[in-house]
């Protein structure tokens, strides 16, 4: 694979040498439709911006791995594109053994499943295997905005296509099923005869809408027309309230101090927050809106990595970017020099 990358620092050898002693970690967020990338460097509180490329769920097993070789070039390059690459962050949905790094993807990213995609990793950008961390997601998405929200009990909401819930005490996520009722994950609790997905979600939006009396079409195009259409109005205060009794029934006996927002119907939060507010007994200030949005799962897996790696369980003073057995046909990557 061709690099991408235009190297700045080669004329400068002292910097080059400043540039590695650092290292760098690569996050990835990899979802159906898109995978996206962002760097830090160890040691530095900046990140470099979050870059995407749109991703086809169907695609081989290799193609995956080449969009995450693709877009890691072009995370790399807007940090330091000399530094040496220590670690990989690595936010992806389930179901997916994230100890493991193993997964179990069949409605989504299919191609992968089985496969141990933390090897496979490795062995594409040389370094060892114990270096790799998976994180479901809607952590990451959690952790990434308690990096700038002080709270002992968070809840972390992704509203889109679905809906997922992440629950962090003291900054550190505690699996939704040790949280809520029948051992399972929020949407997939039982709500109106059926699940919570089917009523809070993309999907229950729309079925709002259409029973009253809407055309089919986008969430965006309903909460674009709240104020000048009663229809649209109706749907996203009736999703509202919803939302709020679902919050009301299972989130709040976690005693959280703040809920936060996110994912795309989060955008629009004039449309449905007032009416969801309304829904959790006088708790009026708890449901808080997404800072970073998009970059927060990143932000969370970058965080997580590196509190692992501070508190020595993956031992950062040996981290040495390891070349694989094999020739890679990516050895001239700038992570490799």
């Amino acid at each position: 694979m061709r690099t991408l990358l235009h190297n700045t620092s080669r004329s400068d050898p002292s910097n080059q040498a400043a540039e590695k002693d650092r290292g760098v970690v690569l996050a990835f967020d990899m979802g159906g439709s898109h995978v996206a990338a962002m760097a830090r460097q160890i040691g530095n509180v900046f990140t470099g911006n979050r870059v995407s490329l749109p991703l086809d769920e169907t695609g081989s097993e290799d193609y995956l791995f080449d969009r995450i070789e693709e877009v890691s070039r072009m995370a790399f390059a807007a940090v330091s594109p000399r530094a040496v690459l220590k670690g990989i962050a690595f936010a992806v949905p389930g179901p997916f053994d994230y100890a493991n790094g193993i997964s179990l993807l069949q409605h989504k990213l299919s191609s992968w499943y089985g496969v141990n995609v933390r090897k496979q990793l490795a062995l594409r950008f040389g370094i060892d295997e114990m270096n790799i961390l998976f994180l479901n997601d809607t952590d990451a998405f959690l952790l990434g905005e308690l990096e700038q929200a002080s709270a002992s009990r968070a809840i972390g909401i992704t509203l889109g296509t679905g809906i997922g819930a992440a629950f962090a005490i003291n900054d550190r996520t505690v699996p939704a099923m040790k949280v809520l009722p029948n051992n399972c994950d929020l949407y997939a609790l039982p709500w109106k005869g059926g699940i919570v997905e089917d009523f809070v979600s993309t999907r229950g939006i729309m079925k709002l809408h259409l029973d009253r009396g809407g055309r089919y079409c986008s969430v965006k195009e309903i909460a674009a027309q709240f104020s000048v259409d009663s229809i649209a109005t109706d749907t996203m205060l009736a999703f509202g309230h919803e939302l709020g009794s679902v919050i009301a029934s299972y989130l709040l006996p976690f005693a959280p101090d703040i809920i936060i927002l996110g994912g795309s119907i989060a955008r629009s939060p004039e449309t449905f927050m007032p009416a969801a507010i309304s829904e959790l007994h006088g708790h009026t200030n708890l449901l808080r809106i997404s800072t970073h949005f998009e970059k927060a799962a990143l932000l969370g897996s970058l965080a997580d990595w590196l509190r692992q790696a501070k508190s020595a369980s993956l031992g950062i003073s040996q981290m040495h970017a390891r070349r694989s057995s094999r020739k890679s046909h990516i050895d001239n990557e700038p992570w490799n020099d």
